[in-house]
């Protein structure tokens, strides 16, 4: 009887402090207080003169007939 005690106490004190040890794991507490912003420069995909030169052309060129500049 005396192992059916202990193993009903284990379960017990398991369940207890299961959840406990849980949420202090998931927590989302900042260690460093002085951590800057991550900062993000993106490498631009088209050039200004790329951009220029595909509107100019787009613009010159007939659009299915309908000649509105879109």
């Amino acid at each position: 009887m005396h192992s059916h005690l202990s193993l009903r106490t284990f379960w017990r004190t398991a369940l207890a402090a299961g959840p406990l040890v849980f949420l202090a794991a998931c927590s989302d507490k900042i260690t460093n207080n002085n951590a800057e912003p991550p900062t993000f420069t993106p490498d631009p995909i088209v050039t200004l003169a790329g951009l220029q030169a595909a509107l100019t052309t787009a613009v010159s060129s007939t659009n299915g007939g309908l000649d509105i500049p879109m």
